[in-house]
């Protein structure tokens, strides 16, 4: 749900051409050979030649530019695309320098194999013209291909995607050191160490929000409990007048409560927060062919998030049955995938969440933790809560799934519940029998 930077455009070169005119990348490459020898303890030597700088890579939010070495090291310069003087400010310099120190925190404090960040620019103050991260290059295969790859028999590709995932998880509960009672954004003294948590950096998708690009995101946070968390992305918009919908947030908004309910009662709440992967997708792996995890990219935005969606939460792509607007999984006729479609079936996804559930618990209790992982089969509805709380495109869709797994008596509707509760009519054994599903929900332990 975070983000520093100016929403996506449908042609990410389109919106990188700004910053294109600004960098000057002809200093990159004496600028990277001078960062290594530094790095490397040679200060003042020949050793290291120049590189060579290769085409960039634009993605939706940054440029990333390649830096090979003749050694054959490789670096990558990491710009982003609102890097300039025009839409850059303090409020996303200091996003940056939390990524950057965020990374550094990780790689000094746990195993999981991140990018090295070697330097960062956090104004156009600079010898580049712009803010930038250098990161050191983790080579290997995106997980995303290895998890498709239709060359391999079905068994050989669920042996190395299981793999991935007791690896993925193994790192991921590594985070449960950073815990806050805070959520948002980590605060760094000069010496890189945590000293609290401040707001964050998200995309202003509010109707009153102007067109101006500097003014395209918003400062929120820092929560004091998980239901400002996630309410913050509701209370941006503006109220509809339609009582269907005015009930259907309402709904929403009562599942978010017995969120709270649930959190109070069976997880640990010394700590309400703790650091999680800002965006826990396929994409952000590299593995090597046999499965093993090499490298979490993409920290961007990192910040800390209620335990009941934190760093013990399902990875994203094993979720996606449960928000159908985004699901993409279709059969032929006679119960094969649809050839093409980068889908597993509803039942493949059951199959890797419990790989991925088994494998947390274990590496939670023999973390010392009494409870294990409880609160990771909840994440597939939290995750999806959370998704209908900021994506209205998502919300009617997602809520009805979960209104359908609730198993409520036949006589209580979701399209009435609905409308009852748009118009304040809702009668309270209802939302009693809501209420009491939802969190019976909650603790399932087989989602």
């Amino acid at each position: 749900m975070s983000s520093n930077c100016i929403p996506p455009s449908k042609d990410p070169l389109d919106q990188s051409r700004p910053v294109l005119t600004v960098l000057q990348l002809s200093k990159v490459p004496a600028y990277a050979a001078s960062i290594r020898e530094r790095t490397d303890g040679q200060a003042g030597s020949a050793s290291v030649e120049i590189p060579v700088v290769g085409s960039p890579l634009h993605g939706s939010f940054h440029i990333l530019f390649p830096i090979d070495f003749s050694d054959g090291a490789r670096w990558l310069l990491k710009v982003p695309i609102n890097g300039t003087p025009d839409k850059w400010d303090e409020r996303t310099a200091n996003t940056l320098r939390s990524e950057a120190l965020t990374m550094r925190l990780i790689r000094r404090r746990t195993t999981i194999p991140i990018p090295e960040v070697f330097d960062f620019g956090l104004t156009s103050d600079n010898l580049l013209k712009c803010p930038y991260l250098l990161l050191s290059f983790i080579p290997g295969v995106p997980l995303q291909s290895l998890w498709f790859d239709m060359s391999l028999s079905k068994d050989e590709r669920y042996q190395r995607c299981t793999l991935a995932l007791n690896e993925i998880a193994n790192a991921m509960a590594q985070l449960s050191q950073f815990s806050f009672s805070t959520g948002g954004q980590i605060l760094f003294n000069n010496k890189g160490e945590p000293i609290g948590i401040g707001p964050v950096l998200e995309l202003d998708q509010s109707p009153s929000s102007t067109s101006s690009e500097k003014a395209g995101y918003i400062e929120l946070g820092p929560y004091k409990n998980s239901k400002e968390f996630f309410t913050s992305s509701l209370d941006q918009h503006l109220a509809t007048s339609a009582t269907y919908l005015i009930g259907q947030e309402k709904l929403l908004r009562l599942f978010i409560d017995c969120i709270v309910q649930w959190e109070a009662e069976d997880l640990d709440d010394s700590e309400l927060f703790v650091l999680s992967h800002p965006d826990f997708d396929i994409q952000n792996f590299i593995v090597s062919p046999e499965g093993h995890l090499l490298g979490v990219i993409d920290w961007d935005g990192a910040s800390t998030a209620p335990k009941s969606l934190g760093n013990k939460a399902y990875p994203g792509w094993l979720t996606r049955d449960w928000d159908p607007m985004m699901y993409g999984y279709e059969e032929t006729p006679d119960g094969e995938a649809v050839p093409g479609i980068r889908e597993d079936s509803p039942q493949e996804l059951a199959r890797y969440r419990k790989v991925y559930r088994d494998a947390m618990d274990r590496v939670s209790r023999a973390g010392g933790s009494l409870r294990g992982s409880r609160e990771t089969s909840a994440t597939l509805i939290t995750a999806n809560i959370t998704i209908a709380t900021f994506m209205l495109v998502c919300r009617a869709e997602i809520m009805f799934k979960i209104f359908e797994e609730l198993g409520l008596p036949e006589d209580i509707v979701y399209s009435a519940v609905c409308r009852d509760l748009g118009e304040d009519k809702l009668a309270m054994e209802v939302r009693e029998a809501l209420c009491t599903s939802f969190i019976k929900l909650l603790r399932a332990e087989s989602l």
